[in-house]
């Protein structure tokens, strides 16, 4: 288990890291941006703290992170 405080939140964790599959990081950060990859749903090593303001607006973000994400693999096939 790693903490972070004030700290990490900026940078994609699962890339400065060596995890194992058994390790969880938690990130107590209060400087803004956070990386939206250490908060997507489907990183369950990486826990992201935050207020409930931003947990209010998380849900449009990860539409949006996800819709570009997409983009980007379909122009990488063709």
């Amino acid at each position: 288990m790693k903490i972070m405080i004030n700290c990490g939140g900026l940078g994609n964790i699962t890339q400065c890291f060596n995890l194992t599959p058994l390790t969880k990081v938690y990130i107590i950060d209060s400087h803004r941006p956070l990386n939206l990859d250490n908060m997507h749903p489907s990183n369950t090593q990486v826990c992201v703290f935050d207020d409930d303001s931003e947990t209010e607006k998380i849900a449009e973000v990860m539409e949006a992170f996800d819709a570009i994400i997409v983009n980007i693999k379909l122009d990488a096939t063709i």
